[in-house]
């Protein structure tokens, strides 16, 4: 009598067990793939700052040659007055 319940808590717990196991290497499976997707979405917005941050800058330098242009034309309109 007790031998056969023995033997079938120890195989109820044994399941349980690998259950257990078995959830936990899922989930842990699940959350790496989690990191794994957030660090490249993070990455593709560190390419998006860094387009940007190109952009402004290729706009920096067209502004500065503006400027410097704008001032040789007034330059030469005083020289002509």
């Amino acid at each position: 009598g007790t031998s056969v319940l023995s033997w079938v808590l120890f195989g109820l717990v044994t399941g349980m067990i690998i259950l257990l196991l078995l959830l936990y290497l899922r989930e842990r499976r699940r959350s790496i793939d989690y990191l794994i997707r957030r660090t490249e979405h993070i990455a593709g917005q560190n390419e998006e700052i860094l387009e940007k941050a190109s952009e402004l800058k290729d706009l920096r330098i067209d502004l500065e040659k503006n400027i410097k242009q704008q001032k040789k034309l007034r330059k030469k309109i005083k020289k002509k007055k």
